[in-house]
């Protein structure tokens, strides 16, 4: 079921990848105003992926956006993170909700250089914070407030947008607080934090830099604490011991792809787990809309 599950997954995200690349985003209605407090640097989110460093290989990372995503360690990456949907608004066409983002200069630029303003959409981590969001737009355009839903979009390519000004990736409030935030911290601008424990590492058939198959140990990061819990918990019962012996532990997705492009012999690979929810909203989306 698991497996039948993911070929549908893999299925719509591959279509969405296609249909939404985006050209040009412009808004269709006019949702609440947001502002992000600096210019997006590359590595501030987190995401992670099957990725096993090569042998030889022990490049530096890269430290531009250009460089990672001309990168080969990139390719591999972006294809398993884009298994990992997160949400936006879109209308009927598919084409995402824009909202204005204004960019304040940093330290390093022209103290008397104006903020930038950027038309770009809101990539959601959690389905419910994308189901509040739908619901503030439907309510601000009532004529049109049937042409908008939810659609799922892989998460490796709307890194990418991110990283190059074109998106916002807001992460679930609750799994911020949870990475030890100060409460009441605004999702957006914030790093999507990762949840994981070392002590359930497993080995796993994954591909090298050089696109052999090898088994090696890899990290499951959950974008959910609870579900991360679950799994010390399942370890448990099946190992013996007490959950007490199990630490967990968070990181940003940044820092994940961080280390998986840097390519050190000896680092772990990752695997990000998609929100259960997130899985569930798509499967009864396909169950709703498929014919008798």
């Amino acid at each position: 079921m698991m497996n039948r599950s993911r070929t549908l997954l893999s299925i719509i995200l591959s279509t969405i990848a296609l249909c939404l690349f985006l050209e040009e985003t412009s808004a269709l209605v006019t949702p609440p105003s947001s502002s992000k407090s600096s210019s997006s640097l590359l590595f501030q989110k987190s995401s992670t992926s099957l990725h096993q460093a090569s042998d030889s290989d022990s490049s530096k990372p890269p430290e531009t956006a250009v460089e990672l995503f001309d990168s080969e360690s990139w390719k591999i990456i972006k294809k398993d993170l884009d298994a990992v949907p997160i949400f936006c608004v879109a209308n009927k066409e598919g084409k995402p909700v824009a909202y204005s983002i204004t960019v304040k200069k940093t330290q390093d630029e022209d103290e008397d250089a104006e903020p930038i303003t950027f038309q770009v959409p809101f990539f959601y981590v959690d389905v419910e914070d994308a189901k509040t969001e739908l619901k503030k737009v439907r309510d601000s355009n009532k004529e049109k407030a049937e042409e908008m839903d939810l659609i799922p979009f892989p998460l490796g390519s709307a890194f990418e947008m991110w990283s190059n000004d074109q998106a916002v990736i807001i992460p679930s409030g609750k799994a911020v607080q949870q990475a030890g935030a100060p409460p009441g911290t605004n999702p957006i601008g914030q790093a999507v934090p990762l949840f994981c424990c070392m002590e359930i590492m497993q080995e796993t058939e994954v591909k090298d830099a050089e696109g052999n198959i090898k088994m090696a140990p890899v990290l499951p990061l959950f974008m959910v604490l609870e579900e991360c819990n679950a799994a010390v918990d399942q370890a448990v019962e099946m190992d013996g011991g007490t959950s007490d012996d199990f630490e967990v532990a968070s990181l940003s997705l940044t820092a994940a792809i961080e280390q998986l492009a840097t390519q050190i012999k000896g680092v772990p690979g990752f695997q990000v787990m998609p929100p259960q929810a997130s899985l569930e909203y798509i499967n009864n989306y396909l169950s709703s809309s498929s014919p008798p």
